[in-house]
């Protein structure tokens, strides 16, 4: 159900969830061991059945560029696909806390220890993240916009630093969903043409189950985020050329949501620090861009977030987290639903370091170096 407009002003409701008795807890228990069981079975059979075709050079070894190659394959599906975005998340976050890059045999990967046949450390996180790439690859749907328009409700930033980016493309996505739509034309060969304002058309190829595991996606309200980010990434590598294999990596981690907005609209952004900018000038600039459905993006100093409304009367502000969570948003005590929640003004001002709004102008360079 797309979120409405008209549901603003309404408290966000969560349900909430209940214990069952001791006897029930007990068979729950037993039934979560069996299918932990199961799971690393599965995991195991499919990771065995599979490292040869992602070990390249057959050294029994898995290198960084050899996940990255394999990534890209759309021939690697389903379970899989499942099993190498396990191998690839685990390896992202082993190098995130280095600067070295390991490599991985299959004894490494497997989340049973064959001499004590005790469940690794390793093993635990790598059937953890199988299960939750499964669910997600399908979960997701194969159609660009499932049904005609894209929504904001089942995007999902998951462990990456991209939330500049879904920020304001689940912020336009909500304003003015036909600017997305504009942008992507599939091509007769099943790959995607993208269109961002100012910019030639940039060809991204259509993203893998395990990209599609790996990264934030939209559920099954299409594969349209996943191509976005893609051809986003495609243009960010060509910059930075940090990435030569797999560039979805460039765009994770972290960039300015004012630098994103004048991307991905063509439109300037000025920001608006809270701690110096007037309630009134607020309320002005707030209410100026959201009248004209405007992105605004919004947020902490390592957190970006993009306003869906505000409603002058009540001097409430409505706030989308691309968490995409119903859960408690800390930072400022809210709980959410889908990433939705409502916080006055004044909490804005206390929590938030900035507001984002998008202009009714072209960007200038001068713009850009602003943000640099």
């Amino acid at each position: 159900m797309q979120f409405s407009k008209r549901l603003l002003s309404a408290t966000i409701a969560l349900s909430t969830m209940w214990l069952g008795s001791s006897e029930s807890n007990m068979a729950s228990a037993a039934t979560a061991t069996s299918a932990d069981v199961a799971a690393q079975e599965h995991f195991s059979e499919t990771l065995k059945s599979s490292f040869r075709n992602w070990d390249e050079n057959g050294d029994g070894f898995l290198t960084e560029e050899e996940l990255d190659e394999a990534l890209q394959d759309p021939q690697i599906k389903g379970n899989q696909a499942a099993a190498l975005a396990a191998v690839r998340l685990y390896a992202r976050s082993k190098w995130s806390k280095s600067d070295l890059f390991d490599q991985f045999s299959l004894a490494d990967l497997m989340p049973v220890n064959s001499e004590t046949g005790q469940t690794t450390e390793a093993g635990k996180k790598l059937v953890s993240l199988y299960e939750k790439s499964l669910k997600k690859i399908e979960k997701a749907s194969p159609m660009l916009f499932a049904s005609g328009v894209p929504h904001i409700e089942e995007i999902k930033q998951g462990k990456t630093g991209d939330c500049y980016f879904l920020s304001t493309a689940g912020g336009m996505a909500y304003h003015t969903p036909q600017r997305i739509i504009e942008m992507i034309q599939k091509n007769d060969d099943g790959s995607f043409s993208v269109t961002f304002p100012r910019h030639k058309p940039i060809s991204v190829a259509a993203p893998t189950d395990t990209e599609i595991a790996c990264y934030s996606d939209a559920g099954d309200d299409g594969m349209w985020i996943h191509v976005l980010e893609k051809a986003y990434a495609t243009y960010k590598n060509k910059k930075t050329k940090k990435y030569a294999i797999e560039p979805l990596d460039v765009v994770t981690h972290g960039g300015s949501g004012a630098r994103m907005i004048m991307f991905m609209t063509g439109e300037a952004c000025v920001r608006y620090p809270t701690s110096s900018t007037s309630d009134e000038d607020l309320r002005k600039h707030l209410q100026s861009a959201l009248e004209h459905n405007r992105v605004v993006n919004t947020g902490t100093s390592g957190h970006c977030l993009t306003i869906l409304g505000y409603d002058p009367t009540s001097d409430i502000v409505t706030v989308w987290n691309p968490w995409g969570t119903t859960t408690n948003y800390s930072t400022v005590h809210k709980d959410m639903k889908n990433g939705v929640f409502q916080l006055s003004l004044a909490e804005l001002k206390k929590y938030f370091v900035s507001i984002l709004p998008e202009q009714d102008r072209q960007w200038t360079v001068a713009d850009f170096q602003k943000f640099e």
